[in-house]
């Protein structure tokens, strides 16, 4: 499954792409696609797990241009 998520921060908006991790639709990873603002033309990596069926976790590194 795959997902393509925005995040709205005081700066901008990051944008990712990620998918699920092969049968574990609980664990997700994928790359960051761009942004707005701040986060124009944003780079990166995505990694994220659920921890209860409404709550998840995400950790993003990105490199700005």
């Amino acid at each position: 499954m795959v997902f393509e998520t925005a995040f709205a921060l005081k700066r901008g908006v990051l944008l990712t792409r990620v998918h699920t991790l092969g049968k574990d639709s609980a664990k997700f990873a994928g790359r960051v696609t761009g942004g707005s603002g701040a986060f124009s033309g944003a780079t990166g990596t995505m990694r994220g797990h659920s921890v209860t069926r409404d709550d998840t976790v995400f950790t993003i590194q990105y490199q700005l241009p």
